[in-house]
């Protein structure tokens, strides 16, 4: 069987985002999943955990603007964050992105400003 995403962003790994994480690798699903966390401390937590395949630092993953490489980003963020992280995601991504956020209303809005024609955003939590 063919994976639904061949690689997966998970954009914030603490117990929401590493636990999806560890969900997908558990499924056997076939695809990648890479993380993304603003310490050190979480990269090498989450490397001793096995919880990727690949962990960037937010600074390095972000210097290499290779959203486009990811068929489904999720955001495991404060509601802000995430929003402050769509902003940066390229206008002609054609995947898919979701969020683990608390809230819904806020992200939405900023998905359908910064997409202004279709997109591939789906709520959830």
């Amino acid at each position: 069987m063919n994976p639904p995403f061949k690689k997966v962003l998970i954009y914030g790994l603490g117990l929401m985002g590493a636990s999806l994480a560890l969900a997908i690798k558990k499924k056997e699903l076939g695809c990648e999943v890479v993380g993304v966390v603003r310490s050190a401390k979480s990269r090498s937590e989450g490397i001793s955990q096995k919880i990727a395949s690949q962990i960037f630092l937010e600074e390095d993953f972000l210097k290499s603007n290779s959203w486009n490489e990811y068929d489904l980003i999720v955001f495991s963020l404060p509601v802000d964050l995430t929003c402050d992280k769509i902003d940066l995601i390229p206008k002609n991504y054609k995947g898919y992105i979701t969020d683990l956020g608390s809230t819904k209303k806020t992200i939405i809005q900023k998905v359908e400003s910064k997409f202004t024609r279709e997109h591939n955003y789906y709520s959830s939590h």
